[in-house]
Formats: C-alpha cells, structure tokens, sequence
C-alpha cells in the first residue's frame, strides 16, 4: 500500500429543505477522499528553510574560519553547500536541520525517507525557487505550478512527524489481509 492510494472518510452536515419547529434539518453525508498527508500551512516550510539557509551560513563560516576548506567565492558556493547538505541529511534521517527543528519531514510513497538523487532534484527545485521567488514572483507562477505537480508525481510528501505514526497504521492497516 502507497499513500498515494490512502483514502479518508469525511462527515459533512448537508441542509436539507426541511425545517422542523422553526429549525433547519441536516443530513449527515460520508465522503472519501483522497487522503492528503502534506503539511496545509506552507510558512512551516518557509521558516524551515530560512533555518536551513541560516544554519548552512553558520556551518560554511565555521569550515571557513578553522581552514577546512579554503574559498574566496563563498556566496556562489553557498547555494551548492545548500543543497548538498539539506539532501544527505534527508536522505539519511528524513529531514534537513530546520525541518528537525520544527518536526517536519520528507517521505516518499512508502512513507519512508528519499533516496539522494530524488532529496537532491527536490532541493535543487527548492532552492532555485526559494532564492529566486521575490525577484521573478510572476514570472515564476507557472514554475510553481510545474514543481508542485512534480512532486506530487513523483509521490514526494513533506509531512508533520506527529502524522507519521497515523499515516503507517493507515499504510498497515490497509495491507492486512482482513481489510
């Protein structure tokens, strides 16, 4: 079972035309839906990848300053630091160090974490939007729009770590026989 087949029931209260002692009467109807696990309120993202560029800053000056690495360009390296070490920490644990912070991860179909070519095409496309939005925002809409729905192509979700559990006994809940 994939995530992306998940479906949830939803009870919405319908009025009906019927209205008994001055009172409008409801019907309750069930819907399934497509279950949506990614987090609705994107300035969590937001704020985590400030966290990430600003923690990335941090460690790069750190590397900089204790001659582990010498460069003098480091602001064009930046991004490319970036987005190495946002997709290895991905990779490996699921979320990059802003998203830790805020406990928010990335996960595949299977609810597991990405393989690094999939964490550093997703970064990739992350952080050339992120730097480039408020200067091209119009002229980016469409490319929003591109990146969104390849990464729902792709089966990429960036969930809440609250919703993990939830979304594994649904994943397993599902490929029980019984069910």
């Amino acid at each position: 079972m994939k995530i992306s087949e998940l479906t949830e029931f939803r009870k919405v209260n319908r009025p009906t035309k019927k209205i008994i002692d001055g009172k409008r009467v409801y019907e309750k109807i069930e819907f399934e839906l497509k279950y949506d696990p990614n987090i609705k309120n994107d300035s969590y993202r937001l704020f985590a990848k400030i966290l990430d560029i600003l923690i990335g800053i941090f460690l790069l000056y750190l590397l900089i300053k204790n001659d582990v690495i010498k460069l003098t360009p480091t602001v064009y390296f930046l991004p490319f630091f970036l987005i190495f070490l946002n997709s290895v920490m991905e990779s490996i644990f699921g979320s990059s160090i802003g998203k830790f912070i805020l406990w928010i991860e990335v996960v595949n179909d299977k609810c597991e974490h990405l393989t690094l070519l999939k964490s550093v095409e997703r970064n990739f496309y992350s952080f050339l939007l992120f730097f480039s939005f408020p200067i091209l925002r119009g002229a980016l809409a469409d490319t929003l729009d591109y990146y969104d729905k390849k990464m729902e192509k792709k089966h990429i979700y960036i969930i809440s770590k609250r919703k993990k559990r939830r979304i594994k006994a649904m994943l397993n809940k599902k490929t029980t026989p019984n069910n």
